[in-house]
């Protein structure tokens, strides 16, 4: 993976998050008004995802779980 990815996706940060803050950060300026903006998390980062999103203006529309019943993936908009 190391050769096709960016290091962010491969290297988080501390928490594993900081591709996240990167995104939201950057969804004020780039999604049109009525886009989502789609992410896959591990598992057990669900709350933490959403929490950041809220911190950038964001707000959840839609998740997804995993065959396990996981929260896995879940669809931000523009607050």
């Amino acid at each position: 993976m190391r050769d096709h990815d960016p290091p962010l996706a491969l290297d988080g940060g501390a928490d594993g998050l900081d591709a996240y803050r990167a995104l939201f950060a950057a969804a004020g300026r780039i999604l049109a008004p009525t886009a989502a903006l789609v992410v896959e998390f591990g598992f057990g980062q669900a709350a933490d995802v959403e929490r950041i999103a809220r911190a950038a203006a964001l707000q959840k529309i839609d998740g997804e779980r995993d065959i396990g019943g996981r929260e896995r993936a879940s669809a931000f908009a523009l607050a």
